[in-house]
């Protein structure tokens, strides 16, 4: 895993994240960090993100004003809200032209991409997902879990976001590791 603002107030200017950076999500080849940026006030200029690497995170690089480039590999299918929101110097990003990226209205808002954003971009909410917010309320609480328990054992149903919502490996399953 990767704590929040990691990297911030150091001299690092570019940086290569490992698919294997991984917790608790090994199936899915998510990168699992904190809530927030672990990049904002920091030096970072120029980011890859290592094969194998499905989502690029919420907020990863959030307010990385210093970012210009971003690698991407085949492997990645989605990349977070807010990922690299407020990266004003963000103006290139590497990527197989023929990928199936999708991102959020608000990946890349802000940002110095935000006017020409390369991906296909969600916004019907079946599309969208806010892992863990099982019973749909815009909240995540034990009663997500509780629901997701439930819904295991074959005692509740799940509405169609509330099943998108429950995948949170991203592995297209819904399991008890979710």
């Amino acid at each position: 895993t990767i704590d929040e603002y990691v990297f911030c107030d150091n001299k690092l200017t570019s940086l290569t994240i490992p698919a294997s950076l991984k917790s608790g999500y090994a199936s899915a080849g998510m990168i699992a960090v904190g809530a927030y940026s672990i990049a904002e006030g920091s030096n970072i200029k120029e980011v890859t993100f290592a094969e194998g690497t499905k989502k690029i995170p919420y907020r990863i690089f959030f307010n990385c004003s210093t970012l210009e480039k971003v690698n991407l590999p085949d492997s990645v299918e989605l990349i977070g809200r807010e990922a690299f929101a407020g990266c004003e110097n963000l103006s290139d990003i590497i990527y197989n032209k023929d990928s199936d990226i999708k991102c959020y209205q608000d990946s890349f808002k802000d940002s110095g991409l935000a006017e020409k954003v390369p991906f296909k971009i969600l916004e019907d909410s079946s599309e969208t997902a806010t892992y863990g917010d099982v019973n749909v309320d815009d909240d995540v609480t034990i009663a997500d879990a509780v629901l997701l328990n439930k819904y295991l054992v074959d005692s509740a149903t799940l509405s169609e976001q509330g099943m998108a919502n429950a995948d949170a490996y991203y592995d297209g399953r819904i399991t008890s590791d979710d």
